[in-house]
């Protein structure tokens, strides 16, 4: 015969729901004719990260104790989940068995060179089985064959989180999961001298869970999360893959922000949502009023060596508001240029956002030794510009001196300071060339 597939459900008693919600081993042969179902999961809090999130409900204890198993969420992380509200007596951790171990001992297809073979299932840890001909033998996974699709993590083993607590009867789960994120994407459009940077908040959800949300923060920055994901047998679930439908919010949706948190930033939904399995929800973020400018960069580093190249085409901007780091897409009079990675950027600073090479504008940069002693040296550095477009064009050189840090430098001539960089901007006439330069003198520190 051929097995039937199970339900693996989430067999914790959430608030609301009762006993005869929680699946049990008796269920199993009741569900085998069902199939897999998404599960609806109430959560009173959700605060969303970019490479994770925490999410809280309330949920029953049955005789001061919750049992929390691994399905209820595959990315859930080793070691984060808690009991709030209660005083918990004691947390056991202990293994559990995947779903491919309740078929043990059954019989089941095996596909051997494209011909089915019926076989029983010894052991599920290491697919032992015994043949038709009454001998031992290890198969791979994709020879079986099952009547309805098993589980994602069907040959994983799940961790069961047992708490002990005094209190309740009701309490807050808190966890973190890989299985949730958020990340802007940004649009910059130029029409002639006007420009705009649009933005959603793509809040990703791979898992087959639709969670019923009551409030929702989204919080950006830099935050380092070092947990294992529980069900370590399944490698897969390590990162999670990319949702296959993807949703924009027409209600317009506000977002709103609630203001810096020890260098990260917080973002709320004003009303409660929900966030559909398998799927990526795209809601309308930030608006913030922008100073665009169109222009080349040429970006070298300080070497006594001669140089040639051509210069990249880039956009330097400047926002009113604080950017959480996320892609953009740039337009320019209607036409797709190019997409870059913007960087997490405070209110007021620069960000420079180079897209691709431009051969029709290229120079020539050759470096002399002025002079040089035991305390150090004087360069002098030229740059031949050329224009071969129909039309001006605007450059912005920036030479790193990061080699001489540490050193007392002077620099004279065309290019000004900038951090630890020589720069300057030039306007190359159509069809034309022009040259500019800079002396640096590099000396050793007095030590008086």
């Amino acid at each position: 015969m051929t097995p039937s597939l199970f339900r693996v459900g989430l067999c914790s008693v959430l608030l609301g729901l009762s006993l005869s919600g929680c699946k049990t081993a008796a269920d199993s042969a009741s569900a085998a004719s069902e199939g897999p179902t998404e599960t609806v999961r109430p959560v009173a809090a959700l605060q969303l990260y970019p490479n994770f999130a925490e999410i809280k409900s309330r949920v029953q204890l049955l005789g001061g104790q919750y049992v929390l198993h691994g399905e209820a969420d595959p990315y859930l992380l080793t070691g984060t989940a808690a009991l709030e509200g209660v005083n918990v007596l004691s947390q056991t951790m202990t293994g559990g068995e995947g779903w491919l171990n309740s078929l043990e001992g059954q019989e089941m297809t095996l596909y051997v060179n494209g011909a089915p073979k019926t076989v029983t299932l010894i052991r599920a840890r290491d697919l032992l089985v015994k043949d038709w001909n009454g001998k031992y033998r290890r198969i791979k996974a994709d020879q079986l064959a099952f009547n309805r699709p098993p589980p994602i993590a069907g040959q994983s083993s799940s961790q069961t989180l047992t708490f002990q607590a005094d209190g309740g009867p009701t309490a807050t789960l808190s966890y973190l999961t890989r299985g949730l994120g958020w990340s802007p994407r940004y649009t910059l459009s130029l029409q002639g001298n006007a420009a705009t940077l649009t933005a959603l908040a793509d809040i990703r959800n791979p898992s087959d869970q639709t969670y019923d949300i009551k409030q929702t923060e989204l919080i950006s920055g830099d935050v380092n999360i070092y947990g294992a994901v529980a069900q370590t047998a399944n490698a897969e679930l390590a990162v999670p893959s990319m949702p296959t439908t993807s949703s924009v919010g027409r209600t317009g949706t506000p977002i709103i922000p609630l203001g810096e948190l020890r260098g990260l930033h917080r973002f709320k939904l004003d009303h409660p949502f929900s966030l559909a399995a398998r799927s990526t929800t795209s809601l309308p973020f930030l608006t913030p009023k922008i100073t665009p400018e169109r222009l080349n960069t040429i970006q070298t580093y300080f070497s006594t060596n001669a140089d040639s190249g051509v210069a990249r085409r880039s956009y330097r901007l400047k926002a009113d508001a604080y950017l959480p780091a996320g892609q953009v897409l740039i337009r320019d009079e209607g036409r797709v240029v190019g997409q870059q990675n913007l960087p997490e950027t405070a209110a007021g600073d620069p960000v420079v956002l180079e897209l691709g090479n431009d051969p029709e504008l290229s120079y020539t940069r050759t470096v002399q030794t002025v002079q040089r002693d035991p305390t150090g040296a004087t360069f002098k550095v030229t740059y031949i510009l050329k224009n071969a477009k129909a039309t001006p064009a605007r450059v912005r050189v920036s030479e790193s001196l990061d080699q001489f840090a540490g050193r007392v430098m002077k620099l004279t001539g065309d290019a000004v300071r900038d951090d630890n960089a020589a720069t300057f901007a030039a306007e190359l006439p159509a069809g034309g060339s022009l040259s500019r330069g800079f002396t640096v003198d590099a000396r050793i520190r007095s030590q008086n």
